[in-house]
């Protein structure tokens, strides 16, 4: 798992890309604490790598967020208290199936400590093998989470994991 500490140019370039996605109606204001949460992911992740010297394209496309060395990654992101656990339950909801990324990417964000948790990878083909369908209203026997919608979960412990180096 990769840690990054979040300054406040990558607040505000989230905030931006708020903005931006916004105007183009690509999400909705029910839900603005979460787009904001998967903004800032996008924007440490871009940074992360770029800083590595990696080539990154920031597309911010349906289909995919970014393009990391010819690779299409979505990245999902979640809000959180801690540092997460491998028991912790990646989340794609259903409504974007849609997506097509080579990989997807997890991340985690606290904003009491400003750290941003990159916890690792894994391509779509085998989430989708190794994830679990869980329905709107059923209850995660293990973390009693409901899910508010139809996902596919799979616990954190499945991801391949970068180096700090990746």
């Amino acid at each position: 798992m990769i840690v990054v500490d979040i300054n406040e140019n990558q607040i505000e370039k989230a905030k931006t890309r708020l903005d931006i996605k916004r105007n183009e109606k690509t999400i909705s204001n029910d839900i603005e604490q979460a787009n904001f949460i998967g903004s800032l992911g996008e924007i440490i992740v871009l940074d992360y790598f770029t800083e590595l010297g990696h080539k990154v394209q920031d597309l911010s496309c349906k289909d995919f967020d970014l393009i990391i060395d010819s690779h299409k990654v979505e990245i999902k992101t979640k809000k959180s208290r801690g540092i997460p656990q491998p028991s912790w339950l990646c989340l794609v909801a259903e409504k974007y199936m849609y997506q097509n990324p080579d990989f997807y990417f997890f991340c985690t964000i606290n904003l009491q400590t400003k750290k941003g948790f990159i916890c690792g990878y894994i391509s779509k083909i085998n989430f989708l093998k190794l994830s679990k369908f869980q329905k709107k209203g059923e209850r995660d026997g293990d973390t009693n989470f409901f899910f508010p919608a139809n996902y596919y979960v799979l616990p954190f412990q499945h991801l391949n994991k970068f180096t700090s180096k990746s």
